[in-house]
């Protein structure tokens, strides 16, 4: 069976997917005067280096490391909805609100995975009682609790940053 036929290989109309390397970053900023087929080539090379590197990562690292990347990798996602949704669906949010809010849930989920050995399980303490709860949705609060005071802080401000 011919893999160019699967329906997820293929672009719209027919024609092969685009890969954004090179018109988005290559064009932009190391060469403004590539070729489509010089595009076309390096589109090519990109891929194979990156599925190339899926593979050597595959057989290379041992399950533990692919567990721990995994529970990392879930986090990030997760920090992306509020900006995905917020940014794209509302308009009282601002982007700097949004980028401080993700920096915030990121950095701070993936202390609280680091700190607990790469489990996805963190214990707040208050006083005597300890509640145990997942590290993804208590990133995902600070992140939407940091976005929007910053971005109320900036709609607000005397100066009206938008």
């Amino acid at each position: 069976m011919c893999l160019q036929k699967l329906p997820g290989l293929r672009g719209e109309f027919g024609r092969p997917p685009l890969n954004p390397l090179p018109r988005d970053f290559w064009k932009t900023y190391a060469d403004p005067s590539i070729t489509p087929a010089g595009e076309a080539k390096l589109a090519e090379i990109t891929s194979l280096a990156v599925k190339a590197g899926a593979l050597l990562r595959r057989f290379v690292s041992t399950r533990a490391v692919r567990a721990r990347s995994a529970i990392a990798r879930s986090l990030w996602i997760l920090q992306t909805f509020p900006a995905l949704i917020f940014g794209l669906y509302t308009g009282w949010f601002r982007a700097r609100g949004l980028l401080a809010g993700w920096a915030v849930g990121f950095s701070g989920g993936i202390w609280m995975v680091w700190l607990n050995d790469f489990k996805p399980l963190h214990t707040l303490y208050f006083g005597g009682a300890s509640v145990t709860r997942y590290s993804g949705p208590l990133a995902l609060a600070a992140t939407i609790l940091v976005a929007i005071l910053v971005s109320a802080v900036l709609r607000f401000s005397p100066r009206g940053d938008r």
